[in-house]
């Protein structure tokens, strides 16, 4: 077999909607009363369940620490990688517990999180090395690299278009996203993911049954990985009305898959002459990722021993769920007409239920219904929500935009609330403040308010500051948290948030060869006294913000990594203060 594909007889990609391999035989089983015993959690009506990476030593051992990246397509995608080699060049990352992937930054989090050593025996031969400004050079920029970075230069467009003619936008999509960002890594999007080798073996201790499927165990001493993906609504609601959207995160990880808080939830069906018609459906808890989206659903509540039996494995294969987390048109298209319900990506979804409750929705061990996912970053583009929920101590948030942070004298946050041109519109919603598209068609952050709206002056500033320093902005900020009762987040939390900003360095610029900076420096601004002014054209115009596209050419994929690692190692008291040891006040 090629290097890193998983050992035995390779699994089939699922399609959007449809059972994982091998459903066929269990659902068999599953008839017979031998069904597969799948680990679940559930908090109280109303609460969070328990998270279960805390009963695991190799973690709560490490600080309360956080990476997000955040989401932005092949953009994000090669700037987290150069990120993460940095974090990993400072030896940070040993300590860091959580390691968050949006959209392009679930492409970058899969990758970093699961390529198997026999694709990538280092961490150099998988991300590649930082190189520094001055050893830069337009011969090696400019080839095609023998790492991780070469996926962003595959043409997505040409791929998803090949595919989509036989399996429609939506399953288009998640091979595009199978055959670029995973197969190509030794990563099988087939396959579901566990924490470790012995985590798989238990499983299959558990349910022989699953001896068929592929399993994907993360790499090495890395964080706990967590892909967010929007759970937007049951499919039979489309298209959605844009005032009455209820999008909730979906998280999955090597443990289990679900939202997390369980209530009851009112969805809202558009009929044939514009009345609105209530459906009315209870979500919440999780499950391990195997079973997430079995077609036949929970056969049994939640069990005292912490299972319930499902009838075969889902259809939520890891590939489903990176692909779902970047597909970026799906809040657009499921808002926009009655044909959504023919390019959305649709899987089974039922929440998990505690012994005695009368679910709303298909009851247990009846066909659940489909449910339409999206983009992670409709609703948070860095998962700062879902570490805040966990009460994460410290977070660095890697805001890998095409949004150039205004300068004071452009923009003072003491004046006036921003524009979508003057900061990247996720960071104001953390504050309560709306900018021109934060309740628009693709974006629902309306209810992301989690900290003072006082507070979103000082953070801004503060960023202000560092990009006028030329060094990259990165700051960190300690942030006490508003009450937020949609993501089940108390007043009084204490975090410091690092904020890691796409910003110009002109401290970068400075030492780059002269045949790199007439390619890399704005012509109208070599010397970098503009933090505005970007390369005007040729191959790395808008550098380091390219608009997002569907693919990068290498010296674009090069450059931006290397510039994205090296203002992580040139801000590395910064970061180290931020993830290094200390002492942790609270664990839940």
């Amino acid at each position: 077999s090629s290097p890193g594909r998983a050992a035995g007889r390779p699994a089939r990609p699922a399609r959007p909607g449809r059972p994982a391999p091998h459903t066929a035989m269990l659902v068999t089983l599953g008839a017979l009363g031998l069904g597969l015993d799948a680990r679940a959690w559930r908090g109280a009506p109303g609460d969070l369940p328990p998270y279960p990476e805390m009963s695991l030593p190799e973690l709560t051992s490490r600080g309360s620490n956080a990476v997000c990246f955040s989401g932005g397509g092949s953009r994000a995608y090669s700037a987290a990688l150069g990120q993460m080699k940095a974090l990993l060049d400072l030896g940070v990352i040993d300590n860091v517990r959580y390691l968050n992937g949006i959209s392009g930054g679930a492409w970058a989090a899969s990758v970093i999180s699961y390529a198997p050593e026999s694709y990538a025996a280092t961490d150099s031969d998988l991300l590649g090395d930082v190189t520094p400004p001055e050893a830069l050079n337009l011969t090696a920029l400019n080839q095609l690299s023998p790492n991780a970075r070469a996926a962003a230069t595959i043409d997505f467009e040409a791929v998803l278009k090949k595919n989509a003619v036989f399996k429609g936008l939506a399953g288009g999509w998640q091979t595009a996203v199978g055959e670029i960002f995973l197969s190509a890594h030794g990563i099988d999007p087939a396959a579901y993911p566990a924490w470790k080798s012995e985590s798989v073996k238990e499983l299959l201790g558990r349910n022989p049954g699953l001896g068929e499927q592929k399993f994907l165990a993360t790499r090495p001493g890395r964080p706990f990985p967590v892909i967010g993906v929007t759970l937007m609504g049951p499919a039979q609601s489309l298209p959605f009305e844009m005032s009455k959207r209820s999008y909730r995160m979906y998280e999955y990880t090597p443990l289990y898959a679900g939202t997390g808080v369980a209530l009851n939830e009112t969805y809202t069906e558009v009929g044939v002459f514009g009345s609105s018609i209530p459906i009315n459906r209870q979500i919440g808890g999780f499950v391990e990722p195997w079973a997430a989206g079995a077609p036949d659903g929970a056969q049994t509540p939640l069990r005292p021993s912490g299972t319930l039996e499902v009838a075969a494995p889902g259809a939520m294969t890891f590939g489903a769920a990176v692909s779902a987390s970047s597909y970026f048109v799906a809040d657009p298209l499921a808002v926009v007409t009655r044909l959504s319900s023919l390019l959305t990506m649709r899987d089974p979804s039922w929440p998990v239920v505690l012994p005695g409750e009368t679910p709303q929705g298909p009851p247990v061990g009846e066909t659940p219904d489909q449910w339409v996912f999206g983009d992670g970053g409709i609703l948070d583009n860095q998962n700062l929500l879902g570490m805040l929920q966990r009460r994460v101590e410290n977070i660095v948030i890697f805001i890998n935009t095409d949004v150039v942070l205004a300068p004071v004298e452009v923009w003072d946050p003491a004046e006036r609330d921003p524009t979508m041109e003057e900061i990247d519109d996720s960071i104001p919603a953390y504050f309560g403040i709306e900018v021109d598209n934060a309740t628009k068609a693709g974006f629902f952050m309306i209810r992301n308010t989690i900290f003072p709206r006082s507070d979103f002056v000082k953070v801004v500033r503060a960023l202000q500051e560092a990009q006028a320093k030329g060094r990259g902005a990165v700051v960190t900020t300690p942030l006490t948290t508003v009450a937020n009762p949609v993501w089940k987040i108390p007043a009084g939390v204490e975090t410091k948030i690092t904020w890691v900003y796409t910003a110009r360095a002109r401290e970068w610029e400075k030492q780059l060869p002269q045949e790199v900076a007439k390619l890399a420096v704005s012509h109208a601004d070599p010397q970098g006294n503009n933090i505005s002014a970007l390369p005007e054209d040729g191959p790395l115009a808008s550098f380091p913000f390219y608009k997002l596209a569907w693919y990068l050419t290498p010296i674009q994929a090069n450059m931006l990594a290397d510039f994205s690692g090296w203002v992580v190692k040139e801000n590395k008291e910064t970061l180290v203060a931020a993830l290094g040891k200390q002492e942790s006040r609270v664990l839940i």
